[in-house]
Protein backbone atom coordinates (compact mmCIF):
# COMPACT_ATOMS: atom_id res chain seq x y z
CA UNK A 1 0.00 0.00 0.00
CA UNK A 2 1.63 3.30 -1.12
CA UNK A 3 1.96 6.35 1.86
CA UNK A 4 -0.60 8.59 0.00
CA UNK A 5 -3.28 5.64 -0.50
CA UNK A 6 -2.38 5.52 3.26
CA UNK A 7 -2.59 8.84 4.09
CA UNK A 8 -6.24 8.87 2.55
CA UNK A 9 -7.35 5.95 4.46
CA UNK A 10 -6.29 7.59 7.77
CA UNK A 11 -7.79 10.85 7.01
CA UNK A 12 -10.96 8.79 6.41
CA UNK A 13 -11.09 6.78 9.38
CA UNK A 14 -10.35 9.93 11.64
CA UNK A 15 -13.56 11.66 10.00
CA UNK A 16 -15.58 9.02 10.40
CA UNK A 17 -13.83 7.66 13.96
CA UNK A 18 -15.10 4.36 15.45
CA UNK A 19 -18.79 3.82 13.70
CA UNK A 20 -17.46 3.41 9.97
CA UNK A 21 -18.97 0.01 9.01
CA UNK A 22 -16.06 -1.88 7.90
CA UNK A 23 -17.38 -3.04 4.30
CA UNK A 24 -17.32 1.09 3.83
CA UNK A 25 -13.75 1.36 4.37
CA UNK A 26 -12.64 -1.46 2.72
CA UNK A 27 -15.05 -0.49 -0.59
CA UNK A 28 -13.24 3.15 -0.31
CA UNK A 29 -9.30 1.56 0.00
CA UNK A 30 -9.99 -0.91 -2.67
CA UNK A 31 -10.81 1.69 -4.90
CA UNK A 32 -8.18 3.63 -4.29
CA UNK A 33 -5.46 1.04 -4.52
CA UNK A 34 -7.64 -0.61 -7.46
CA UNK A 35 -7.71 3.25 -9.20
CA UNK A 36 -5.02 1.74 -12.03
CA UNK A 37 -6.05 -1.60 -12.55
CA UNK A 38 -6.88 -4.74 -10.01
CA UNK A 39 -5.12 -5.22 -7.35
CA UNK A 40 -3.79 -8.36 -5.24
CA UNK A 41 -5.44 -9.45 -1.95
CA UNK A 42 -2.12 -10.55 -0.43
CA UNK A 43 -1.08 -7.10 -0.82
CA UNK A 44 -4.44 -5.07 0.42
CA UNK A 45 -5.96 -7.26 3.08
CA UNK A 46 -2.98 -7.37 5.50
CA UNK A 47 -1.84 -4.12 4.78
CA UNK A 48 -5.04 -2.75 6.12
CA UNK A 49 -5.18 -4.76 8.82
CA UNK A 50 -1.94 -3.57 10.23
CA UNK A 51 -3.16 -0.27 9.32
CA UNK A 52 -6.16 -0.38 11.24
CA UNK A 53 -4.23 -2.04 14.20
CA UNK A 54 -2.37 1.10 14.27
CA UNK A 55 -4.99 3.10 14.07
CA UNK A 56 -6.73 1.24 17.48
CA UNK A 57 -9.41 0.03 15.63
CA UNK A 58 -10.31 -3.84 16.36
CA UNK A 59 -10.32 -5.12 12.67
CA UNK A 60 -8.66 -8.31 12.01
CA UNK A 61 -7.35 -9.70 8.88
CA UNK A 62 -10.44 -12.47 8.85
CA UNK A 63 -12.81 -9.98 9.59
CA UNK A 64 -11.85 -8.10 6.16
CA UNK A 65 -11.84 -11.18 4.48
CA UNK A 66 -15.71 -11.97 5.71
CA UNK A 67 -16.60 -7.70 4.94
CA UNK A 68 -14.69 -8.76 0.99
CA UNK A 69 -16.33 -11.49 0.38
CA UNK A 70 -19.86 -9.75 1.37
CA UNK A 71 -19.01 -6.78 -1.00
CA UNK A 72 -18.34 -10.02 -3.19
CA UNK A 73 -21.70 -11.39 -2.86
CA UNK A 74 -23.06 -7.42 -3.56
CA UNK A 75 -21.63 -7.48 -6.94
CA UNK A 76 -19.52 -4.59 -5.82
CA UNK A 77 -16.20 -6.26 -6.40
CA UNK A 78 -14.67 -8.80 -8.55
CA UNK A 79 -12.24 -11.19 -8.19
CA UNK A 80 -10.06 -13.05 -10.37
CA UNK A 81 -7.43 -15.63 -9.76
CA UNK A 82 -4.19 -15.09 -11.39
CA UNK A 83 -1.60 -17.85 -11.19
CA UNK A 84 -3.13 -18.53 -7.66
CA UNK A 85 -3.40 -15.17 -6.29
CA UNK A 86 -6.40 -13.52 -5.74
CA UNK A 87 -6.50 -9.81 -7.42
CA UNK A 88 -9.71 -7.54 -6.49
CA UNK A 89 -11.23 -4.80 -8.96
CA UNK A 90 -14.32 -2.58 -8.31
CA UNK A 91 -17.17 -3.27 -10.76
CA UNK A 92 -19.11 -1.20 -13.01
CA UNK A 93 -21.80 -0.55 -10.28
CA UNK A 94 -19.78 0.67 -7.09
CA UNK A 95 -19.68 4.11 -9.31
CA UNK A 96 -23.07 4.77 -7.61
CA UNK A 97 -22.55 3.13 -4.37
CA UNK A 98 -19.06 4.68 -3.87
CA UNK A 99 -19.84 8.19 -4.44
CA UNK A 100 -21.56 8.75 -0.94
CA UNK A 101 -18.31 7.77 1.01
CA UNK A 102 -15.93 10.02 -1.63
CA UNK A 103 -18.83 12.98 -1.08
CA UNK A 104 -18.08 12.68 2.91
CA UNK A 105 -14.68 11.90 2.82
CA UNK A 106 -14.04 15.37 1.05
CA UNK A 107 -16.83 17.14 2.36
CA UNK A 108 -14.86 16.88 5.85
CA UNK A 109 -11.70 18.18 4.24
CA UNK A 110 -13.48 21.83 3.53
CA UNK A 111 -12.50 24.31 5.87
CA UNK A 112 -13.22 28.33 5.88
CA UNK A 113 -9.94 29.87 7.42
CA UNK A 114 -11.57 32.64 9.43
CA UNK A 115 -10.11 36.54 8.09
CA UNK A 116 -8.79 38.35 11.51
CA UNK A 117 -10.46 41.40 9.89
CA UNK A 118 -13.98 41.52 8.22
CA UNK A 119 -13.60 43.46 5.37
CA UNK A 120 -17.66 45.11 5.24
CA UNK A 121 -18.85 42.79 2.65
CA UNK A 122 -21.46 40.37 3.23
CA UNK A 123 -20.47 36.62 1.14
CA UNK A 124 -24.51 35.36 0.18
CA UNK A 125 -25.29 32.00 -0.81
CA UNK A 126 -28.40 31.14 -3.00
CA UNK A 127 -29.55 28.29 -4.36
CA UNK A 128 -32.42 26.44 -5.93
CA UNK A 129 -31.73 22.87 -5.88
CA UNK A 130 -34.55 20.56 -7.47
CA UNK A 131 -36.60 18.47 -5.44
CA UNK A 132 -34.30 15.35 -7.63
CA UNK A 133 -31.76 16.22 -5.84
CA UNK A 134 -33.10 16.60 -2.03
CA UNK A 135 -30.46 14.66 -0.04
CA UNK A 136 -28.09 16.26 -2.00
CA UNK A 137 -29.45 19.52 -1.65
CA UNK A 138 -29.78 19.28 2.26
CA UNK A 139 -26.64 18.17 2.85
CA UNK A 140 -25.29 21.11 1.03
CA UNK A 141 -27.23 22.92 3.71
CA UNK A 142 -25.73 21.16 6.44
CA UNK A 143 -22.54 21.91 5.29
CA UNK A 144 -23.13 25.50 4.73
CA UNK A 145 -24.04 25.53 8.53
CA UNK A 146 -21.40 23.94 9.47
CA UNK A 147 -18.95 25.97 8.18
CA UNK A 148 -20.87 29.11 9.90
CA UNK A 149 -23.05 30.30 7.66
CA UNK A 150 -26.30 32.12 9.19
CA UNK A 151 -29.68 31.36 7.15
CA UNK A 152 -31.63 34.02 6.48
CA UNK A 153 -34.61 32.65 4.29
CA UNK A 154 -35.27 29.46 2.83
CA UNK A 155 -32.23 28.64 0.44
CA UNK A 156 -30.26 31.79 1.28
CA UNK A 157 -27.04 32.04 3.43
CA UNK A 158 -24.74 34.61 4.45
CA UNK A 159 -20.95 34.95 5.86
CA UNK A 160 -18.62 38.15 6.17
CA UNK A 161 -15.15 36.44 5.57
CA UNK A 162 -14.17 35.05 1.92
CA UNK A 163 -15.06 31.94 1.41
CA UNK A 164 -16.56 31.38 -2.35
CA UNK A 165 -13.78 28.99 -3.22
CA UNK A 166 -15.02 26.65 -0.08
CA UNK A 167 -18.43 26.71 -1.36
CA UNK A 168 -17.71 26.08 -4.48
CA UNK A 169 -15.50 23.15 -3.84
CA UNK A 170 -19.02 22.02 -1.50
CA UNK A 171 -21.18 22.14 -4.48
CA UNK A 172 -19.17 20.58 -6.80
CA UNK A 173 -18.89 17.73 -4.40
CA UNK A 174 -22.28 17.07 -4.03
CA UNK A 175 -22.93 17.59 -7.97
CA UNK A 176 -25.17 20.42 -7.41
CA UNK A 177 -22.91 23.37 -8.38
CA UNK A 178 -25.12 24.39 -11.76
CA UNK A 179 -27.91 25.36 -9.17
CA UNK A 180 -25.66 27.40 -6.97
CA UNK A 181 -24.98 31.00 -6.95
CA UNK A 182 -22.48 32.85 -4.61
CA UNK A 183 -22.59 36.77 -4.45
CA UNK A 184 -20.62 39.42 -2.54
CA UNK A 185 -23.10 42.43 -0.80
CA UNK A 186 -21.73 45.63 0.71
CA UNK A 187 -25.55 46.20 2.21
CA UNK A 188 -28.17 43.85 3.84
CA UNK A 189 -31.06 45.00 5.43
CA UNK A 190 -31.02 44.50 9.23
CA UNK A 191 -27.81 43.46 9.29
CA UNK A 192 -26.91 44.63 12.57
CA UNK A 193 -28.52 41.33 13.63
CA UNK A 194 -26.14 39.12 11.43
CA UNK A 195 -23.10 41.71 12.69
CA UNK A 196 -24.24 40.91 16.22
CA UNK A 197 -24.36 36.96 15.49
CA UNK A 198 -21.15 37.04 14.01
CA UNK A 199 -19.61 38.87 16.91
CA UNK A 200 -18.05 41.90 14.34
Amino acid sequence: MDEELEEKIVNYLDSLGQRAPLERILLYSLLGASAAGAVSLSALVPGLAKLFSRRGRKYNYWSLRRSLKNLQKKGLVAVDQRNGEEYLQTTDKVSFESRGIFQENALGEVKIRKSKAWDGKWRVVIFDVPEKLRKARDRFNRKLKQLGFICIQRSVFVYPFPCEPEVIKTAEILEVNTYVQIFEAKFLSNDYLLKKKFSL
